[in-house]
Formats: structure tokens, sequence, C-alpha cells
């Protein structure tokens, strides 16, 4: 089965109101069914730049639109804050929104503690979880290691982004007693730091993977 996202280019954010929405929502399902070869997209995930520019709750009734058509299966949406996850999906009903992407692990919690885990146990969404290891970080491969200079690894953006993950945390210190733990915990169950951080995040995600 086949996973698409539709993400409007920023730049025409401003422009994408009722009407325009509508002819570029359906140009690039079009597109995407023509490239695949499919007359039907399983899935197709969401994402909006700017909450402020254009009507994403527009764009998003347009691919509903398209579902009722039998164009696309299922819908779901990328990196949306609870608030906004919840408007789309009162604008949706009763059509279900399928799946929510969305970072997730034990250095950002975020879905658990702002509600979103709740919310889509209550209106059976499954979370899609990206970042669960941290880019590599949360593994045996970075205990008792230096804080990795950022400078020095422009051209890793994972590592990059990461780092600034764990920065938000706590710190590299924090960071550290979080890894002794998760080995602690690993030996045992005679298994790698990073499965325990991975089963952290899967069991809290209500059966999201």
């Amino acid at each position: 089965r086949v996973h698409t996202k539709f993400v409007p280019d920023k730049r025409l954010l401003p422009v994408l109101y009722r009407s325009s929405n509508q002819r570029h929502v359906r140009a690039v399902v079009r597109r995407s069914l023509n490239r695949l070869g499919l007359a039907s997209l399983p899935l197709v995930q969401f994402h909006w730049w700017d909450y402020e520019q254009g009507s994403y709750v527009d764009a998003m009734l347009q691919l509903k639109q398209l579902k009722e058509e039998g164009l696309v299966q299922h819908l779901g949406i990328t990196n949306f804050s609870t608030a906004r996850m919840r408007e789309l999906m009162d604008a949706l009903a009763p059509t279900p929104l399928a799946v929510a992407q969305v970072q997730y692990s034990l250095l950002d919690r975020r879905p658990e503690t702002d509600g979103m885990i709740n919310l889509c146990l209550e209106r059976g969404t499954r979370l899609v979880c990206y970042g669960v290891l941290a880019g590599g970080f949360l593994s045996d491969s970075w205990l008792g290691k230096e804080d990795p200079d950022l400078h020095a690894a422009q051209e890793n953006r994972s590592l990059t982004k990461y780092a600034l993950v764990i920065a938000e945390f706590g710190g590299w210190g924090r960071f550290q007693r979080l890894l002794r733990t998760l080995r602690t915990i690993a030996d045992r169950h005679s298994g790698p730091a990073a499965a325990g951080a991975g089963d952290a995040g899967a069991g809290n995600a209500g059966g999201g993977s």
C-alpha cells in the first residue's frame, strides 16, 4: 500500500482559499495518481506549513471531497498540534481521520502531555510516530559520549535536529542520565537500550507505530 503526502508549497498558502484550494488539491492528487498508476490513493497525509496563511481546513475538506469521489481511501495529517487536529476532526466528521504522524519519544513526549494520545483514542485515530530513537541518539552508541559539535556536523541535518531536541529535553547531562537508565533496564532483559526507548514510545501511543 502506498502512503503519500499532500504538502502545498509554502509560497502558495496565502492564496489557497476555497475555490483555489479545490483546484490545487485536485490537481495534486490527480498528479500523484498518474505518477503511481493508481485509481485511488490508499492514504494521503496532509501537512500545512503556516496556520496563519490560507485555509488548512478548506484544504482538508477538499481532500474529504476527493475521498468521497473514491480518489483517496484514507486521510491523515502530519505535524499538526492537538488543537488543530481536533479542529480538522470536527470539520471532517463523520469522515474519520485515519492517522496522525507526529514526533514522539522519551525526549519529546508532547503527544502525552498535550492530550493528543487521548484525543486519538477517543476518535479512533492511529499515531504514526517518527523520531522514536531520536535519529539514533537513544541507543548505546551515545552512552558516555561527549556532546556532539553541531558546528562540525552541519552536513548531518538529522544529528543537528535531534541534538536540539536533547537541548530542549534538558541538556546533554540529563540525556546521559536517561541513557544510563535505559541501559540498566536493558541489562535486566538482555537487550539493547534502543529497544527500551522504542517500546516506551510505541507502548504509550495507543496502538500507533
